[in-house]
């Protein structure tokens, strides 16, 4: 799904880095590239919490109050 070998969606995500160093130019491709690398984090971060559970320090139980306004601020922006 995040576009790294071998996983399904790699091939498809190759293709899209083709034509964006291709039509957009060396800067969208490295856009692209580091919008992979924080997804491979997130994903981790969530399959780690599935199988391992919550870390042993984060007793906090909920988001941090700025994921929570950031997240709140990209949904509006992305309404309008």
């Amino acid at each position: 799904m995040i576009g790294v070998p071998p996983l399904l969606g790699f091939a498809g995500r190759w293709r899209l880095y083709l034509a964006g160093a291709q039509y957009g130019g060396i800067g969208l491709a490295l856009a692209m590239a580091a919008a992979t690398a924080l997804a491979v984090l997130y994903y981790a971060r969530a399959i780690h919490r599935v199988w391992l559970g919550p870390a042993p320090d984060d007793s906090s139980g909920g988001e941090p109050a700025l994921a929570v306004i950031v997240l709140a601020a990209l949904t509006v922006a992305w309404l309008f």
